[in-house]
């Protein structure tokens, strides 16, 4: 089994940022376009916020096998689909968030959606979103 990898917050938003960014691409097509996208995420943002954990990011990916982008890819899509709460919350809730990091989040992007919903799949009247 493919294990998550130890992420910043920086970095998970980086990355759930740059799997939002792909659309509707299938899963391996997103696995890998994984690094291109957070390239492309890092250079429109501001440097003094994105540069340094985006480049320790870039090298993170590209050392990742395909199991492990499919697993990152997966986990940030469930961000967008099965969260409610800040950022950070969501981050840990799909795993994407390593124990203990945390850091001030300077600029959100207007690619962040404003609200996310709780998944629960125990709920019988689960439904759909809409």
């Amino acid at each position: 089994m493919t294990t998550m990898p130890p992420l910043t917050l920086r970095q998970g938003l980086l990355i759930v940022d740059a799997v939002n960014g792909l659309g509707a691409a299938e899963r391996t097509a997103k696995a890998r376009l994984l690094e291109r996208e957070v390239a492309a995420v890092i250079a429109l943002g501001s440097p003094e916020i994105w540069a340094a954990e985006g480049r320790a990011l870039l090298d993170m990916i590209a050392a990742w096998t395909t199991g492990r982008r499919l697993v990152v890819v997966d986990a940030a899509e469930r961000f967008w689909t099965c969260t409610e709460g800040g950022y950070e919350e969501g981050l840990r809730e799909v795993g994407l968030l390593s124990e203990g990091a945390s850091a001030p989040v300077l600029s959100r992007r207007r690619r962040f959606r404003t609200t996310r919903r709780r998944c629960d799949s125990r709920r019988s009247d689960h439904a759909p979103p809409r």
